[in-house]
């Protein structure tokens, strides 16, 4: 299937954002000349950003065949489930490899 996204690229990107959204909300941005820096953030928020960040994740990709079927409820349900799943697993370990405990 071209052009088609990975789960695993959706999910990268979905824990970038949380990362960066965590980040900037621990400290503010330093305004300096040069690179700004933050604060890193702790380990135990990993979890909840995680949670947050990949609920609903698949509907408009990787479950859309499932999804867009009304008579297949138990087919979305079970991919929804299934990729948030792995979506937790790629963000759980990209949080944790940039946060401190």
């Amino acid at each position: 299937m071209a052009g088609a996204t990975s789960p695993r690229a959706v999910a990268v990107a979905a824990c970038v954002v949380v990362l960066i959204l965590l980040s900037s909300a621990v400290e503010p941005l330093q305004a300096t000349a040069a690179a700004p820096k933050t604060k890193p953030f702790p380990c135990s928020k990993c979890d909840h950003a995680c949670k947050k960040s990949c609920k609903g994740n698949g509907r408009d990709t990787s479950c859309s065949a499932p999804c867009g079927d009304p008579s297949n409820k138990a087919g979305c349900k079970s991919c929804l489930k299934a990729y948030y799943v792995k979506c937790l697993n790629y963000c759980g370990q990209g949080c944790r490899a940039v946060c401190i405990n």
